[in-house]
């Protein structure tokens, strides 16, 4: 295994440790009402993607089941940029920042043209229904919001950091998994 595949599951195995408290900061700037309206809807359809069991990686599948989700992250920070034109407190633009520089390493990981095609569904993600529920709504619906919320908090809750087995087969398991899904 090259040196870069290894620095790869490093950079994802970190990823999958911090993951509670990466998805507690998005969430905190979708609360925060700092951010324009599209660039909130944005992060709340990144957090309801991270509650669908059916992701580009299922969450059930032995470890790659997060991955995704912890990718979805930090494109979601990056397209967040791109929605929002408004000024933010320093801690939400440090957590946004921060993710959205980790999507270059997402780009390295994928390629150009698997990134290109996760950043576009991310994209898609602000107009999408998932468990019953838009973005929009999720933002704009107090009642709405504290069901999500609710379920959101549990999910967490239960949140394990998977183990990693073999880098190589890691490494391949997530480009085929991933990048079927993408094509």
């Amino acid at each position: 295994m090259s040196d870069t595949e290894t620095a790869h599951v490093e950079t994802i195995r970190e990823w999958l440790t911090r993951y509670r408290e990466d998805v507690r900061l998005v969430q905190a700037a979708m609360l925060s009402d700092a951010p324009s309206p599209r660039a909130r809807y944005t992060l709340a359809g990144v957090l309801n993607y991270q509650l669908r069991k059916m992701d580009l990686a299922p969450d059930w599948t032995p470890e790659i089941g997060m991955v995704d989700d912890a990718m979805v992250l930090r494109t979601g920070a990056a397209v967040f940029k791109i929605n929002n034109l408004l000024p933010l407190p320093s801690d939400v633009e440090q957590t946004i920042e921060r993710l959205a520089r980790d999507d270059e390493a997402v780009k390295a990981i994928l390629g150009q043209e698997q990134h290109e095609n996760l950043f576009q569904r991310v994209r898609g993600l602000v107009e999408r229904r998932i468990h019953g529920r838009t973005p929009e709504e999720i933002v704009e619906d107090a009642a709405m919001r504290e069901r999500f919320l609710g379920e959101l908090d549990r999910f967490l809750e239960g949140y394990r950091p998977p183990a990693i087995g073999e880098p190589a087969a890691f490494m391949r398991s997530v480009r085929s998994y991933i990048g079927a899904k993408l094509e």
